[in-house]
């Protein structure tokens, strides 16, 4: 296999239509070094036109929530929100991280011990708390939470603790969660009961039914993967989903297809990937600190086959380790397409919390999407519903 060739000396991104509701994404145009044992093309220049862009709330920072799952989801149903019933609300992603943790520690209990405990998790979970809990404004939450304070291992580490030893002290499971909710409002922020929005009190609960209502059976999960059977409905073999959720598995032309079809249609798509391979760079001649390149792409000159993938995803060069939001796409001089994706990390990057995905990248790294189903062409629903 190829190794992985990164094009990145001076970009300049120039947004043609689109926006956020918070912010404008802004130009940017930077040059810098790449540092992983040669430099490529030193004088290449990459001018990335924007072509599609579908307006979303302003990007948060995760920092070290290891909560990556959560703020794309959040991301999502905002733009959900907006895209369903024009509303601009900004919504708390620890929210969901908060009553996560209590379903894993139910799922856990039930089980004896046999089941996962994370920090981690994949964009079905934060919908699980949805459909359980709801959901809550970023402003009610996060008020009285920093998320830049906030350690995941403050809270993972002691609830950890508290359910092993549960095993041995068969202590009782209300009182257990009790323990782990007075952890969780320690270190991420009390829940409140209710709520007040427009002068009205909701629980979180009632704020999704009547104000931030999507209908999550609508979303569908969907892999490329030959060895799970195309057509059909799958179980993803990955780490963190312990819920063994099932997956819509079809061939890559038409998983890339499906991407294509959603972003053209004004659909967002929640992306779950490999973002591992990123090179690391020098800030020479940079006025802020740039650790990570946030544009990327796999060689052209490799062609991506369900082959390709299957084999990457069998030797874990392939791996599931991080969630963003697929909210548009952009092209070089030379045709070159990249899918943009709004990240969590905040905006203190050259592509103000951007990444950008060259259309080979994202055929071979990515593991899977979510969408709504309308954003699905036709004819790849009716060979899915085929075999149901």
């Amino acid at each position: 296999m190829k190794k992985i060739n990164w094009i990145i000396t001076l970009l300049t991104i120039v947004f043609v239509n689109g926006g956020m509701w918070a912010q404008e994404p802004a130009q940017a145009s930077v040059s810098f070094k790449e540092e992983i044992g040669k430099i490529i093309d030193e004088n290449k220049i990459v001018d990335l036109i924007v072509e599609n862009f579908i307006p979303s709330a302003e990007i948060k920072n995760q920092y070290n929530s290891n909560a990556c799952w959560s703020f794309s989801t959040t991301s999502f149903i905002e733009t959900e929100l907006n895209r369903l019933y024009k509303m601009n609300i900004v919504l708390s992603p620890m929210f969901f991280v908060y009553y996560n943790y209590i379903l894993q520690a139910e799922n856990y209990l039930s089980n004896k011990g046999n089941a996962r405990i994370s920090p981690g998790g994949l964009a079905s979970h934060a919908f699980d708390v949805y459909n359980k809990y709801g959901c809550m404004p970023a402003k009610i939450y996060s008020d009285n939470l920093k998320v830049e304070n906030y350690d995941y291992q403050n809270v993972y580490n002691p609830v950890k603790e508290i359910l092993d030893s549960s095993l041995i002290s068969n202590a009782d499971k209300n009182d257990i969660l009790t323990a782990i909710k007075r952890i969780l409002s320690e270190n991420i922020a009390r829940m409140p009961a209710s709520i007040e929005y427009k002068s009205q009190a909701y629980t979180p609960k009632e704020f999704a039914e009547k104000i931030g209502k999507i209908y999550t059976d609508n979303y569908y999960r969907i892999t490329s993967y030959k060895d799970l059977g195309f057509y059909q409905s799958c179980n993803l073999p990955v780490a963190a989903n312990w819920k063994n959720d099932s997956y819509y598995n079809i061939p890559l032309i038409e998983f890339i297809e499906l991407i294509d079809y959603a972003l053209q249609n004004g659909f967002t798509l929640l992306w779950d990937g490999d973002v591992t391979e990123y090179p690391i760079i020098t800030n020479q001649g940079i006025d802020f600190k740039v650790e990570k390149v946030d544009l990327y792409q796999y060689s052209n000159d490799t062609t991506i086959t369900d082959e390709l993938r299957q084999s990457t995803f069998n030797d874990k060069s392939t791996t599931e380790d991080h969630n963003s939001h697929i909210v548009g796409v952009a092209k070089d001089k030379n045709g070159t397409k990249y899918y943009i994706l709004k990240d969590s990390n905040g905006t203190d990057n050259f592509s103000n919390g951007f990444i950008y995905i060259s259309e080979n990248y994202l055929a071979l790294k990515t593991i899977s999407i979510i969408v709504h189903k309308d954003g699905i062409p036709n004819k790849i629903v009716e060979k899915l519903m085929s075999n149901e």
